[in-house]
């Protein structure tokens, strides 16, 4: 009885925490279906809401959460959606470093998901993807830093072959060794392995990659991470294999001052596509805000893509795609904001004499409780 008391005291007892998020959407877009010729524009409706889980002790975090979104389109009915997410992890510290394991389950449509690839978000195809990713960190001494990575998704269309989608399985493994050179510098480097199937094209694709970068972080709250690299591309369809070699890199530089926020990423890499098969990416993202007053709040979102075929072998088209997201948040209460603001949206294929461009207004009313701790 005393050895048990012991570890009570030692021990203490597990916490429960929640956060929850409601949101209600409406807007006005001039192009709804992002088509060249211009399109149809609608007004629209949505509520979305999520319920976060955590339970916590000394060593370990659980969380769960599940979410849904319905969003009406009042002239482009054949567009509505109704969207839900499942996810559920655990944190796991160690002696020596940390445990991360993610499971997420998302239904969605290509409305959303394609946008950052093909670009296929003419019409509302469901889409179902499932995720698995994990890391493992262990640091060998105050210096040295040991990290494997490994992730699979797979993702299953509604109807693929009559849009233009193929299901897909995608998987990864990366192993990286850090080395700290003194409190705010460090170098990197690493390998990486993935792989994709397209199901109904019949396609594959293997990409081993090697990797070398530094992270600095300076006086002033600005971070600075670089990453280059270089990655073989193997290729297999059934008319045949195609292989050669792409450069990758990435940067990213974040500020955290007292009134602004600012964070910038430049990557190039490859992305799996619901078309069957991997997307040479280039993409270009900013995100800022400024705290105007105690309450107002101004930010702006802006993302660039290039999108263009690894091989021979690939059928997808060449793209260029530009988001811009200027808006305008005021805070009512701790956990209540109203956020105003536009999105403009501006596609061209290579092949295309025209591009495509899309404006919207929108205003959120939003809900959300304080961060879980």
């Amino acid at each position: 009885m005393a050895a048990l008391a012991l570890c009570s005291a030692r021990l203490p007892a597990a916490q429960w925490f929640s956060q929850a998020h409601v949101q209600v959407n409406s807007f006005v877009e001039d192009n709804v279906r992002l088509q060249a010729n211009g399109g149809k524009g609608s007004a629209g409706v949505g509520l979305g809401g999520r319920l976060a889980l955590a339970l916590r002790d000394e060593l370990s975090r659980w969380e769960i959460g599940v979410g849904a979104q319905r969003r009406h389109y009042v002239a482009a009915p054949g567009l509505d959606t109704t969207n839900i997410d499942l996810a559920a992890g655990i944190t796991r510290d160690l002696e020596r470093g940390h445990f991360v394991l993610d499971a997420a389950y998302r239904r969605d449509s290509s409305l959303s998901s394609e946008e950052g690839t093909s670009g296929l978000v003419q019409q509302r195809v469901r889409r179902e993807r499932r995720s698995l990713e994990g890391s493992w960190v262990h640091r060998v001494d105050e210096r040295l830093t040991l990290t494997f990575s490994p992730g699979y998704e797979s993702a299953a269309y509604e109807k693929a072959v009559l849009f233009g989608f193929s299901d897909y399985r995608y998987g990864s493994l990366a192993t990286e060794v850090r080395y700290g050179v003194d409190e705010r510098s460090s170098l990197f480097g690493g390998v990486s392995y993935s792989t994709y199937a397209g199901s109904q094209r019949d396609y594959r694709a293997r990409m081993p990659a090697i990797f070398i970068g530094g992270t600095r972080r300076s006086y002033g709250d600005w971070d600075l991470s670089v990453r280059v690299g270089v990655r073989k591309d193997q290729h297999e369809t059934a008319t045949g294999s195609k292989s050669g070699n792409s450069l990758i890199y990435g940067l990213t530089l974040e500020h955290a001052g007292p009134t602004d926020k600012l964070e910038l990423v430049l990557e190039r890499d490859a992305r799996p596509a619901g078309t069957g098969e991997m997307l040479g990416t280039e993409h270009l993202a900013l995100r800022w805000g400024r705290r105007l007053t105690p309450r107002w709040r101004l930010q702006a979102d802006a993302d660039l893509y290039r999108n263009r075929r690894l091989s021979a072998l690939g059928t997808a088209r060449e793209r260029r795609f530009l988001r811009l997201t200027p808006r305008l948040s005021y805070q009512l209460a701790p956990e209540w904001r109203l956020v105003g603001g536009y999105r403009f949206r501006y596609q061209r294929y290579a092949d295309a004499t025209d591009s495509a461009r899309a404006g919207m207004l929108f205003f959120n009313v939003i809900y959300d409780e304080l961060p879980l701790p």
